[in-house]
C-alpha cells in the first residue's frame, strides 16, 4: 500500500518521471487489488482495513486522471492518465500514444 501512496502522491505534486516509470508504478495498484480480491486473504479482518485507505487513495488518484486516455485497459486506474505532470511525462504521452489534453505542471 506504500507504493500506491506514494505514487498517488507524486501523481498529486507533478509526477516527474517518464512514461515507462509512470506505467511501471501503476503496478502497485494492480498488486494491491489481486491482494484484495484474494480468496485466501479474505478471512484477515485486516483487510477491511487495507481496503479503506485504498478506496482513499482512488478517490485521490481518480480526481486527477483523465478519463479513458487507454478506453481497451481492464482496469480503471491504467485507463485513465494523469492530467498534469512534469514536462517529460507529457511529452511522452503526447508523442508515443497521441494522448492530448494533458497539462505540463
Amino acid at each position: 500500500m506504500a507504493l500506491w501512496a506514494a505514487f498517488v502522491e507524486q501523481c498529486e505534486q507533478g509526477y516527474s518521471g517518464e512514461a515507462e516509470d509512470y506505467f511501471n508504478d501503476l503496478t502497485a495498484r494492480a498488486d494491491l487489488e489481486k491482494a484484495m480480491t484474494d480468496a485466501r486473504l479474505q478471512k484477515f479482518p485486516e483487510l477491511a482495513q487495507l481496503r479503506a485507505v485504498v478506496a482513499t487513495l482512488d478517490e485521490r488518484f481518480r480526481a486527477l486522471l483523465l478519463p479513458d486516455a487507454f478506453p481497451r485497459t481492464q482496469h480503471w486506474w491504467a485507463r485513465g492518465v494523469v492530467r498534469s505532470a512534469k514536462r517529460r511525462l507529457v511529452e511522452e504521452l503526447r508523442r508515443d500514444f497521441h494522448i492530448e489534453g494533458m497539462e505540463v505542471r
